[in-house]
C-alpha cells in the first residue's frame, strides 16, 4: 500500500477493501458504495463530520453489563482493561445513560455504523 500513496493526483483508482487503515492512509476522497449504491462520498473530514454525536463509550466495571448493552446499542468495539471493559457504540439515537460519553468519530465508526457488521472486536 505504502506504494499507492505515491501515484499522481490525476490517478483515479478504485480500490476495494475492508481494511480501514489502508483507505485512511491512502485515499483523499472516499466513496461508499452498498449493494451497487453509492451511499456515502466525501474527504475524510467530510465523512466524519456525518458521525458527529453518533458515536459513544461506554465504561463498565460490571461483566454482567455487557450482555444488556449489547442488546440495546450497535457496539462496535469492546476493550477490557484491569478493572473495566470499555465499549465503543454507534448509534442514530441518543444514548441516554450516564455512563455514555460522545466519543470523535473514527473511519472504523463509519464502516461499522452503515455496513451492519455483528462482529465486535475485542482488544
Amino acid at each position: 500500500m505504502t506504494l499507492i500513496k505515491f501515484l499522481p493526483n490525476k490517478l483515479l483508482l478504485i480500490l476495494s477493501t475492508h481494511i480501514i487503515s489502508d483507505i485512511e492512509s491512502i485515499a483523499k476522497e472516499t466513496i461508499m458504495i452498498k449493494n451497487g449504491e453509492i451511499i456515502m462520498r466525501g474527504s475524510h473530514r467530510e465523512i466524519l463530520s456525518n458521525m458527529n454525536g453518533k458515536v459513544y463509550t461506554i465504561r463498565v466495571n460490571d461483566e454482567s453489563q455487557l450482555e444488556e448493552i449489547r442488546r440495546k446499542y450497535k457496539v462496535v468495539n469492546l476493550q477490557r482493561g484491569m478493572d473495566f471493559t470499555e465499549l465503543r457504540i454507534v448509534s442514530d439515537e441518543v444514548i441516554n445513560d450516564e455512563n455514555a460519553k460522545v466519543s470523535e468519530a473514527k473511519f472504523e465508526d463509519v464502516y461499522m455504523f452503515y455496513f451492519d457488521l455483528e462482529n465486535t472486536k475485542e482488544v
